[in-house]
């Protein structure tokens, strides 16, 4: 659109510089020249009545002299010749005017008017070329732009992608507020969760994990894959056998806080194979093989 009515103006402009440039040309060549024959040939008519008058008036003193028309008739012949010699001072003033003021006046004015629109079709040039940059910084601005959004817009559809979190298997949900004692409302929908904040379990039995807690004493002793036995309370007659996995590298916070003199460090025992009765949760005691 911008550059659609640069164009337009531009010619608009142009159009406007011709005619300035055929109007001058026009009255230079064609209506001046036609003006200066027009007043030319009222001087010829104006002189020819003149001489006409002068030759009645001549005639008429004759025939008044003879006695042939009357001194009123006369007169009228006189007053003939004075009008017609204040017709040709007029065709000939106007002539005057003509070529001395009013040819200077329209032709400065036709030849300014020339002029002023060149230098008005110079001024649309450059306002169109002016406004064709703004409108191509415009455009870059808005491309820009956009390519912002739909790179913004991108990663929010892959961050709302990524809120979908699929349960790698089949089974119960529990929210992880469960069974803390300090048990807050459950997962709402819309609260803002933080960075590697637990939000639910899912338990399963496929593969079970037991929790020891290794006193710092024992812990120079307790090496990751020694075997473990593990024995839960609620099935005093089933073993089952394991491998050490993960030894945290601080003490429990918990345990010392409720005995600062005792350190315990969380390890992970992982059970070679599980079973259906097996709850999260249950108490259980764990004998690492040292040596045998």
């Amino acid at each position: 659109v911008v550059i659609s009515q640069g164009e337009s103006d531009v010619s608009q402009a142009e159009q406007t510089c011709r005619f300035a440039v055929l109007d001058l040309k026009k009255y230079e060549e064609g209506e001046y020249p036609e003006q200066v024959q027009q007043a030319n040939g009222d001087i010829t008519i104006a002189e020819e009545e003149l001489q006409r008058a002068v030759d009645t008036l001549e005639s008429s003193r004759e025939l008044e002299a003879e006695g042939f028309i009357t001194q009123n008739e006369l007169e009228a012949d006189e007053l003939a010749v004075k009008r017609s010699k204040i017709k040709l001072e007029l065709a000939k003033s106007r002539l005057n005017v003509l070529q001395v003021f009013t040819h200077q006046r329209t032709s400065e004015k036709l030849a300014s008017d020339v002029e002023q629109s060149g230098k008005a079709l110079e001024r649309v040039r450059r306002k169109a070329a002016a406004n064709n940059l703004q409108a191509e910084a415009d455009l870059r601005a808005r491309e820009a732009e956009y390519e912002r959004q739909q790179t913004k817009l991108e990663k929010i559809n892959e961050q709302i992608s990524k809120c979908k979190i699929t349960a790698p298997v089949s089974g119960m949900v529990i929210y992880a507020t469960t069974g803390q004692w300090r048990a807050g409302e459950p997962l709402e929908e819309g609260r803002e969760v933080r960075e590697r904040e637990d939000l639910i379990y899912l338990p399963t039995t496929a593969s079970v994990m037991v929790e020891i807690m290794v006193p710092e004493y024992s812990l120079r002793k307790v090496k990751p894959d020694m075997p473990v036995r593990v024995t839960v309370e609620a099935m005093p007659d089933k073993a089952f056998e394991g491998r050490v996995g993960k030894i945290a590298m601080m003490p429990d916070p918990f345990s010392a806080w409720r005995n600062p003199d005792q350190k315990v460090y969380a390890t992970e025992v992982y059970l070679d194979e599980g079973d259906d009765k097996l709850r999260v949760g249950m108490n259980c005691m764990a004998d690492v093989i040292i040596e045998e």
